[in-house]
């Protein structure tokens, strides 16, 4: 069934730069929900020589799906769905 309905304004949430910020902060890291789960792991990757933390973060997210999800699945997504069922590996290592 299609239902036809019209909306005022159409937000794609990719084009709100705060939500597409990954950067190292004095606290930490800033991450923002849109970013995809395969740049996070880039970024772990790129650093996980210097921490243990992106070392643990990076084995974790290599395994966490095919490449083809982790391209478009989101940090906010995983969040969300799995925050719900608790069965994360990724949220014990954020916290």
């Amino acid at each position: 069934i299609v239902h036809e309905q019209r909306y005022p304004a159409l937000v794609h949430l990719a084009r709100i730069p705060e939500l597409q910020v990954l950067e190292e902060q004095s606290a930490g890291l800033l991450v923002g929900a849109c970013v995809t789960i395969s740049t996070l792991k880039g970024h772990a990757e790129k650093h996980q020589s210097s921490q243990q933390f992106y070392r643990v973060l990076f084995e974790q997210l290599e395994y966490n799906a095919s490449r083809q999800v982790q391209n478009q699945a989101t940090l906010g997504g995983h969040v969300l769905n799995h925050s719900r069922k608790h069965t994360s590996d990724i949220l014990p290592i954020l916290y």
